[in-house]
């Protein structure tokens, strides 16, 4: 496995290596190298873009690896940043349980005009963040009587891993919802 090793590190550093191989390279090197080669894979995303950040970035959170961390934050307020991008970022920083992500992710969470995903995401990762005090964010999130089933699906992912006797009550309200994302 280390020649094996070996020869996908050489293969990474041609300039001039066929985006494919390039990408099965990098795939490999995750797999089997595990976060040995963080730097390694760190700089391929970097200098050869979206194409293998898709497969570095699950690879970083999955290790919960803060190599990229100061890259994820100014993603969360970058209005120009990719939909998979940002939810990666998002992802990265829940693994982390980095407490300086919980207002900018707040405020995704709260953003009516943010995709769904990226909304999704940043109530999970706040939530998984969180152990406890999440059940008054959810509550508010639920507070309005017209509330979206969106918005029970939000406040649902923000309590999923919450068993606090308020986080309780909040997921038995949401349970007898005519929506009824929690059963």
């Amino acid at each position: 496995i280390e020649d094996m090793q070996g020869t996908v590190i050489d293969l990474l550093n041609q300039d001039d290596l066929d985006l494919g191989v390039r990408i099965a390279g990098v795939k490999s090197l995750a797999e089997i190298g595990g976060d040995v080669h963080t730097e390694l894979l760190v700089r391929q995303a970097q200098q050869h873009g979206r194409a293998i950040r898709s497969y570095v970035e699950p690879a970083l959170i999955e290790w919960k690896s803060d190599a990229i961390k100061e890259s994820w934050m100014q993603r969360l307020t970058d209005p120009r940043v990719n939909k998979q991008l940002l939810i990666f970022a998002i992802d990265g920083l829940g693994a982390l349980a980095e407490s300086e992500a919980t207002e900018p992710l707040r405020e995704i969470l709260l953003d009516r005009s943010s995709n769904v995903e990226v909304r999704i995401a940043a109530a999970r990762s706040l939530g998984s963040m969180h152990p406890t005090g999440m059940a008054s964010q959810a509550s508010d999130l639920i507070s309005d009587p017209d509330r979206s089933m969106l918005e029970e699906l939000l406040a649902a992912a923000l309590l999923t891993q919450h068993n606090d006797d308020e986080s309780v009550a909040v997921l038995k309200t949401l349970a007898e919802s005519e929506h009824s994302v929690v059963q």
